[in-house]
């Protein structure tokens, strides 16, 4: 979600300055009026996974962002069952 320069450390902790955590409030805000419409409690850390993903990258030019995107899919699997909670028969 963050750079290295948005984070200040303070006595051992890491805090993450206001302005990067309300500008990736409005991302969240523009995706469910924009893409998604509704966000269900159970797939809500999903969806924001992929909007910090998509923060992340925002600043890599288009090939860098596709490269991006595939090195993250290397070795992933989600399967229909995975997805809805239920084994299919």
């Amino acid at each position: 979600m963050c750079t290295e320069n948005e984070l200040i450390p303070v006595a051992g902790v890491v805090v993450v300055l206001v302005p990067s955590i309300e500008s990736f409030w409005a991302i969240v805000k523009r995706a469910y009026i924009g893409i998604y419409h509704h966000m269900s409690p159970k797939h809500l850390q999903r969806y924001l996974n992929e909007l910090c993903g998509r923060t992340r990258i925002r600043g890599l030019d288009t090939i860098d962002q596709m490269a991006s995107i595939v090195r993250g899919m290397e070795g992933q699997r989600l399967r229909y069952a995975d997805l809805v909670g239920a084994a299919r028969r």
